[in-house]
């Protein structure tokens, strides 16, 4: 098997860590991601690079959606000081940052074939210990009622924060591939803790991962690939690689070539070990300093281009991963 490549875009904006009802400060991250993506779009077409778009369902909302049917679920999240099933009703001004059916349209209508996945309905913390089974349930309803008015069936599914839970449910909605992010090295064997959930016997760690995760882009440690492994009901798991940063954080500090050398390295091992290597971004985060960012991705897209012609590299949407069923 040669190596393959997939991109996840988690396309999430404003429902991205979201914490009061009415942050305008927070609001001016997500300023220019209709630019972003076009040009994100534009980018990839140009190297004929399907892309897994993971997309909060409520951005794939064409018409007012009737929060209050998920309204008992308002207070269960302890981080989030308000009800988190009233967000800025459409034609508000803070509306641009929460749906998005443009850019939806434009994903779909690009000339290269993309994926449009599902990230749950609303940007939901299964790692927060506020989202029972009947809550996920009803997030996976309304995904997907949003996607069909885009006559869409997700394949794929990915867990916000990298919390994973409730997966045995996922086929029952005709998902076929759900993503887990890896422990990489500098986490130490730990997940990720949610700004949220930071604890003072965190911070230790919380700052050890920051250092390691700054060697590891500055230095261009060479990314892990991971193969799919299929699961009970049919469902395949694949495990992302490394994460493409926008200049945020201990991130700020890495260049736009060590970007780009770190994530080219990861296709190379693809390659030379026949693997997979599955890196993610968050459209949003590339607003700041757009142009450095698209740069770094322009030169990971051609250097995967060369790579497929030069070496049979396949450049696959997250569902083409999904493992076929054992043959009798």
């Amino acid at each position: 098997m040669p190596g393959i490549l997939c991109i996840n875009a988690d396309f999430e904006m404003a429902w991205s860590g979201r914490r009061v009802p009415d942050d305008p400060a927070r609001d001016a991250l997500f300023e220019g991601t209709g630019e972003t993506v076009e040009r994100l779009l534009a980018l990839f077409d140009r190297w004929e690079i399907p892309v897994t778009w993971a997309t909060v369902g409520a951005l794939m909302l064409t018409r007012p959606f009737d929060f209050g049917r998920l309204a008992r679920f308002n207070r269960a999240d302890p981080f989030f000081t308000g009800d988190w099933y009233a967000p800025p009703p459409f034609g508000s001004p803070r509306a641009k940052h929460f749906y998005a059916p443009r850019l939806i349209e434009r994903i779909l209508s690009a000339k290269t074939k993309h994926e449009i996945g599902c990230h749950t309905f609303t940007h939901i913390y299964l790692g927060a210990g506020s989202v029972s089974e009947e809550r996920f349930r009803m997030e996976l309803e309304a995904c997907a009622e949003a996607a069909r008015d885009w006559n869409l069936t997700p394949e794929t599914f990915v867990y916000p924060s990298q919390y994973v839970e409730y997966t045995g449910i996922l086929p029952e909605y005709g998902y076929r591939v759900y993503r887990q992010e890896s422990l990489e090295w500098f986490r130490f064997g730990k997940p990720y803790i949610p700004s949220f959930d930071i604890r003072l016997r965190d911070w230790p760690r919380k700052i050890a991962t920051g250092l390691g995760k700054w060697t590891d882009e500055r230095f261009c440690f060479r990314p892990a690939c991971f193969a799919p492994v299929r699961c009970a009901g049919g469902l395949t798991k694949i495990t992302t690689s490394t994460f493409f940063p926008g200049y945020f954080g201990i991130s700020k500090y890495v260049t736009a070539a060590q970007r780009a050398r770190r994530l080219s390295k990861g296709i190379d091992r693809a390659v030379e070990e026949n693997g997979v290597f599955t890196f993610s971004f968050h459209p949003w985060q590339l607003n700041r300093r757009r142009e450095e960012c698209l740069d770094a991705l322009e030169r990971i897209c051609a250097h995967a281009a060369r790579y497929r012609e030069a070496k049979g590299l396949k450049i696959l949407p997250a569902r083409d991963l999904a493992v076929p069923e054992p043959e009798s």
